[in-house]
């Protein structure tokens, strides 16, 4: 569905998520802090031109930005390495 603006996605997201829990209690792999934490992990990668490129048109054809057509990539491969279609 294509979004016209900004405020039209914002009442559409709100309407979709309309009661639902503000948190969710789910099993983490390590005890989490309540507060937010000042310190973020932050991990670097270098592409290559050609690569780089590549993602930047794959990316303009479905008219998205390069970092979604980035996450699409690892959710094929993480659906690949279990086996699963997309």
């Amino acid at each position: 569905m294509a979004m016209k603006d900004e405020g039209e996605e914002r009442r559409y997201w709100g309407e979709r998520l309309a009661g639902a829990p503000g948190v969710l209690e789910i099993p983490t792999d390590r005890p989490r802090s309540t507060g937010g934490s000042p310190r973020r992990e932050v991990e670097r990668a270098v592409f290559s031109g050609i690569l780089r490129r590549g993602v930047e048109r794959a990316a303009r054809r479905e008219g998205t930005d390069a970092m979604a057509a980035l996450l699409a990539g690892l959710q094929g491969c993480c659906a690949g390495i279990r086996g699963r279609r997309m």
